[in-house]
C-alpha cells in the first residue's frame, strides 16, 4: 500500500478528538482483516472487545481511542 488508509485514519482521529471534541472514537473491522487492524493500532486505537452487529452476525472487532489523557501502553 502508500499508506493512505492510514493517513485518512490519524486526520478522521485528531479531527474527530481535537475540533470536533468528541471524547472517544471507535472503528470495527473484520478479525481477519490483518491490514485494517494494524492502521488501527497504528493511529492510536486499540482493540477494546469481539462484537456482533446481529446475533446471527459474524464476529468484529471493535477497536477505541484512548481517552484525553490516558496513558498509552
Amino acid at each position: 500500500g502508500h499508506g493512505y488508509a492510514r493517513e485518512v485514519a490519524a486526520a478522521l482521529l485528531a479531527y474527530a478528538l481535537g475540533p470536533l471534541g468528541h471524547a472517544r472514537v471507535v472503528a470495527i473491522c473484520s478479525p481477519d482483516n490483518a491490514a485494517s487492524r494494524r492502521v488501527l493500532e497504528d493511529v492510536g486505537m486499540r482493540f477494546d472487545r469481539p462484537i456482533r452487529m446481529s446475533e446471527a452476525g459474524e464476529e468484529l472487532c471493535l477497536y477505541a481511542s484512548a481517552p484525553a489523557g490516558a496513558a498509552s501502553e
